[in-house]
């Protein structure tokens, strides 16, 4: 299991490193001087800008300044947004629990629908169920979640007054926002699913368990499903990071607070700082729950843990 934990931070170790120097850059892949670009519409004197990249540590080699803010990240310091002039690890820490609430809610949806969607269509392979399911994934792949949601609102909210669609505050304001977030991801998961049941039905060991007098149920939750669920816990440990990204269009569209937000303020005001560590914070994440579904597919899946047993 220790040889397993290094082995994993081994293989993270580089593209966390990877990612750190891209973010790095997008202060330099921007056209023109960041520190005029920053100041623009102040109509400010060379001394300004000047003072500015002195202050942004812009008038140093690049690879001191890679140095400088890997020093910095290693210390825990996200740097100080231009724009509140508050610690920028202090702003994530005080909207990510608000994305993260609604990254959780969108996940429940997707299980929520994709699995009975996957198990009415895996059970019965080519009845009209099965057909149904598979018009359902296509659709949820083929329609935009951001499409979505403008359907949700003029629907739910616009015209049957039946659930809020801006902002938070109660149970019912998150509904909407994590339905049009999942809709895609339960697509996903529904048609992994059904195909998963399919090729374990026809195994030889399902064809034991059925002689065996078992009944369907039986051989279905004992028997297929665990197996068929495999895949799908893997699928979720990665499209958590998409699902976390698409956040950010999903609260501008609600109004809801969180990183995502804050991301498309950052963007508008031109706050690189904020920027580089909103999506440093993003990749990072996605870097440890990839992490962590590698365990979770070892508990799973017996034959993963004999692996871990005969590599020690």
């Amino acid at each position: 299991m220790l040889r397993l934990l290094v082995r994993r931070v081994a293989v993270a170790a580089p593209v966390l490193f990877g990612v750190t120097v891209l973010v790095f850059l997008i202060l330099h892949l921007i056209p023109g001087d960041p520190a005029q670009i920053l100041l623009f519409g102040s109509r400010p004197t060379p001394e300004q800008i000047d003072q500015l990249r002195v202050q942004l540590g812009l008038d140093q080699p690049l690879p001191l300044q890679y140095l400088n803010y890997l020093g910095r990240l290693l210390h825990g310091d996200l740097g100080t947004s231009f724009i509140t002039g508050r610690p920028i690890a202090e702003e994530i820490a005080a909207r990510f629990p608000d994305t993260l609430q609604l990254t959780l809610a969108a996940m429940f949806v997707a299980v929520l629908i994709g699995v009975p969607v996957g198990i009415v269509g895996g059970v019965r392979p080519g009845s009209w169920a099965d057909r149904l399911s598979g018009g359902f994934s296509i659709l949820g792949v083929a329609v935009p979640y951001f499409w979505f949601a403008l359907i949700l609102v003029l629907v739910f909210a616009v015209n049957l007054h039946v659930l809020p669609s801006l902002g938070e505050g109660s149970p019912q304001a998150i509904v909407l926002p994590a339905l049009s977030l999942g809709w895609g991801l339960s697509a996903i998961i529904a048609r992994l699913l059904r195909n998963n049941l399919v090729e374990i039905y026809r195994q030889p060991y399902m064809q034991v368990a059925k002689a065996k007098g078992l009944s369907e149920s039986m051989v279905l939750y004992r028997h297929a499903l665990k197996n068929a669920l495999i895949p799908v816990v893997t699928i979720l440990g990665l499209q958590f990071g998409n699902v976390l990204s698409g956040a950010v269009v999903v609260e501008v569209i609600f109004g809801r607070p969180g990183i995502g937000s804050y991301l498309v303020q950052a963007i508008q005001a031109k706050d690189i700082p904020a920027v580089q560590s909103v999506v440093l914070f993003i990749a990072v994440i996605y870097i440890v729950i990839n992490f962590l579904v590698d365990f979770a597919y070892g508990f799973l899946d017996p034959r993963i843990r004999l692996a871990w047993t005969a590599s020690r």
